[in-house]
Formats: structure tokens, sequence, C-alpha cells
């Protein structure tokens, strides 16, 4: 069976929703140099939390949080305060007026993210790939430090763009475009430092749905092909171009790692037939967990892996070497979407229920299962990536029109 997820029809609505997540030779996950991985990190300088393994140990106080402190159901996280909510917190607009963000990342001082629209002003029928300082009080369009003006948007010679993923690492920003026809992929790369140079180190066949980059190298996942369910793919690639690391692959969906292994998660054929796998370098998949239903958004900090499970609409997590039981961290809305994990907690986006996908939220959980889950933002249309840093959260959100897309951001604790 093949999994399906539209992204943007030549209209730009959004068809259909499903978990992605990347970060390419640089820090993790959709965050990229954050406090944890948001793209994955574990501090802003751009260790990614999400990619590579952790002491358990060196965590243990932050597995612990999670006491209920009553009231309006939010959580203390230690000495760090307590997790915000709407009504304690100030959600902040960070930009508004985009054109389908589909993809948001941070580091130490930038946001990043990446519009697929089509009538951008200026845009010239392309999407943008852009960043602007934390600190930066515009909301202007010629404020934004254009990295790409010449993203694939809406559609192309007939192909619909369908998988748009967001990573940041310490040195690269990178992102990547599947199209229906073929299906095709193309990934492209840009330094942070200096004139930021393109270099494009993979562009092949099949749809890449996820996207890690790490010091050393770009890992990413490739969906089976239309007609066969078990030819789907983890690459690993550098500038000088792409290699499968494993293949027969059963629709393999997202992933994380580090310059050395690698975490993904098959997303199986619709039944209980997903799993939870690990690899390193030289290849050869080990079972983490086995009879999931749809995992996806998989991540690893502290010595666990993490990941959503959307036919079960739960937040996951077993040791990061298959040792241990599987646990649930914490149970979620319909469509589960996104997730990203550091010392603090788990944070998890669902994309919204009904058919228009409206209504999207983000939550906070303890790493640990058994804590009072924090709903920290409610009633954003169409939810498409989170990211966190060291103190805050983003959300990017589509919204319903088409230049109706925004950032939010909010304080983690108060």
């Amino acid at each position: 069976m093949r999994l399906s997820r539209s992204v943007f029809c030549l209209s730009l609505v959004l068809c259909a929703v499903a978990a992605c997540r990347g970060v390419l030779g640089i820090g993790d996950d959709n965050s990229g140099a954050n406090d944890d991985d948001g793209g994955g990190g574990a501090s802003e300088g751009g260790a990614s939390a999400d990619g590579g393994v952790n002491d358990p140990q060196k965590d243990a106080a932050a597995r612990d949080a999670g006491n209920d402190a009553g009231g309006d159901a939010s959580i203390v996280l230690g000495d760090a305060g307590t997790v915000c909510t709407e009504t304690t917190c100030t959600v902040q607009t960070f930009q508004q007026g985009l054109y389908g963000p589909v993809g948001v990342a941070v580091d130490l001082t930038h946001v990043y993210w990446i519009e697929v629209g089509l009538t951008i002003p200026q845009g010239d029928m392309y999407g943008q790939l852009s960043r602007l300082p934390k600190n930066s009080p515009c909301v202007m369009r010629n404020c934004y430090d254009t990295i790409d003006s010449n993203v694939t948007a809406g559609e192309l010679e007939g192909q619909v763009v369908y998988d748009t993923r967001l990573a940041l690492g310490q040195n690269d920003v990178c992102y990547t475009q599947s199209y229906n026809a073929s299906p095709q992929h193309q990934i492209r790369c840009y330094r942070l430092a200096g004139m930021m140079p393109e270099y494009i180190p993979e562009t092949a066949k099949g749809d890449v749905t996820d996207l890690v980059v790490t010091p050393a190298r770009a890992l990413w996942v490739q969906l089976s092909s239309s007609s066969v369910a078990t030819d789907g793919l983890v690459g690993v690639t550098s500038p000088d171009g792409g290699i499968p690391l494993l293949s027969g692959l059963l629709n393999p969906y997202s992933l994380t790692g580090d310059d050395t292994h690698v975490w993904f998660t098959e997303y199986g054929d619709g039944g209980p037939t997903g799993a939870v796998l690990t690899a390193g370098s030289d290849g050869g998949a080990q079972m983490i967990s086995g009879g999931r239903v749809q995992p996806s958004s998989v991540k690893v900090y502290g010595g666990y892996a993490y990941w959503l499970e959307g036919g079960a609409q739960a937040v996951m997590r077993t040791l990061a070497d298959g040792s241990g039981p599987v646990e649930k961290v914490a149970s979620t809305d319909l469509y589960p979407l996104r997730l990203v994990v550091d010392a603090s907690g788990v944070y998890f986006a669902t994309v919204g229920a009904g058919k228009n996908e409206l209504a999207g939220s983000v939550s906070h959980a303890p790493l640990t299962p058994g804590g009072t889950v924090t709903p920290m933002i409610t009633n954003i249309d169409k939810v498409y990536d989170i990211a966190i840093d060291a103190t805050q959260l983003y959300v990017a959100s589509v919204g319903t029109n088409l230049n109706a897309g925004k950032i939010v951001r909010i304080n983690k604790v108060h």
C-alpha cells in the first residue's frame, strides 16, 4: 500500500496531512540548532537533543519533572517554572501574511521558514526559504533574508509538490521537495556562513518525507514507490551525492540521527505493521519496536526513542537501543503531526480535526509516562511544523487562505 500525503495543490489548498520531520549536516530535527531538536538540538549552540543518544542519567532530573500544579492543569518543570498556556503566557505572532509556511526551524539567533505558496509578492510564482533574527520587530517581507527565492510552489510542469521538509544544522540549512510525477525529489542546501552558496547533494526518483543534517552527513528517508510497498530506503548524502544506507523498507516515513547512527520509522501498510528501527553507519537495521500503528516523527533524547503513533493517537517511547518496554507517554488529539523533545519535556502538534484540518494544537508532556499533558496553544488553523529553542516554542500554521499563514511563538515556561 502506498502512503499518500498531499501537501499543496495548484490552488494551495491543503489536501491531506501526515507526519514528517528533518535537519541536515548540522543539527538534528526541524529546529536545527535548537535547545533540543526542534529539528534537533540539545543546546542552542547546535547540538541536537533529538540526534544521538544522551546519557540517560544526565537527564534524570528532567525526566522526573512533571508534578501536577493543579489549577489550570499546567505542570511544574522542577525549578524551571510552570508550562505556559494561552491563559498564562502571551502567544506572540512572529510573522504573518505568509504563503504556505510548511517548515520552521530556529537556532541561537534566527528563525528560518519555508513557504510554498503560489502568489508571494515578487515571488514570480515561486516559494521562498527565508530567515529573520529572533529579536527583529519587522513584519515586512522586505526585511527577510531570502536564502532561496526559487522554492518550487504549487505545481511545476504538471507535478504537484506534495512533500517539503526543512532541515537546519550547525553549518547548513537544507530542504527537500518531492513531486507527484515519477515521483522524484531534490535536496538543496545552503551554507549558513558567508554568502550561503547553494549545493545539491541529492536529486533522484522517490518521495523524500524526512531529512536530518548532522555535522558529517545528511540523512533522508524515502517512501516506497507506488507499485512496490517494500522498496523504501534510508539514504545518506553529502555535497558529493547520496547513496542508500538501507533499502527494502516498508514505507519508511521519519528519521533522526547523528554522525554514526540513524533511527527511523516504517509507517507500515495501514495496520499494526509499523516499526521503529535503528542502524549504524555500516547498515543493517535493528528492530526497536514492532507492531506499531502508523509511527512517525521519531526523536531520540536522554537514551530514549520517542515517536508519535497516529493509529493510537499517542506519544510513545522506549530505550533507544531497544532493550526496554514500550511506554505510552501521552495521548494526543486527532491526527498527531510533529514531535520535538528536550530536557523540559515532549512537545507535540496535532493538525486539527475535520476535513479542513482546523483547530490544530500544540501540547507539552513530561518525558516520563503518567504526567500531566498541558495544551499550550489551541485552535490554530492547519498546524504544519513546530520547533523549540532554550526558552520558546515556535509553531508554523498555513492558515485557511493563500496569505493567512503565520509563525507564532510562546514561552515554554513562566
